[in-house]
């Protein structure tokens, strides 16, 4: 019983030497005296932010002028041909219908053109209030001075 303990606190020692000189982004190893576990194929891990962005750069492009506002790209992954866009309330290439009015349209753009609707009636109607105002006072003025 005396041997296992020593043995366990030997181990423990061992470890914790392993952990003072492992360095920042080596692996811990499992054992004492092993070797640090080795992950292969690394098919599982997502693409970095930096590849994926790489890959869909082109959405950000806007077409020239007089250039179609649609275009067919084959998908990166699938090899699919799909169908894209170019939507000016989102300034990128998208899958919907950049028509806030159509079926699949973009929601985007609904929503500004009803807040667009929202603070031009907002701004008629203080307008108007305004210009009611100056008419009273001119009167006003007007009945004060005959």
């Amino acid at each position: 019983m005396t041997a296992t303990v020593l043995q366990l606190k030997d181990q423990n020692l061992r470890l914790k030497k392993d952990l003072i000189k492992r360095k920042p982004g080596q692996p811990k190893s499992r054992l004492s005296g092993g070797a640090p576990s080795v992950q292969k194929g690394r098919s599982n891990r997502k693409p970095s932010k930096k590849k994926k962005d790489e890959v869909w750069k082109w959405k950000k492009i806007p077409p020239k002028e007089g250039e179609l506002q649609q275009k067919q790209v084959r998908h990166p992954k699938s090899g699919e041909m799909e169908t894209y866009n170019w939507c000016p309330a989102h300034q990128a290439w998208t899958q919907h219908d950049p028509n806030p009015n159509a079926l699949n349209g973009c929601r985007k753009a609904k929503e500004q053109k009803d807040a667009r609707k929202q603070s031009n009636s907002s701004g008629k109607t203080s307008f108007a209030r305004a210009m009611l105002a100056v008419i009273q006072d001119y009167e006003d003025e007007m009945e004060a001075v005959d």
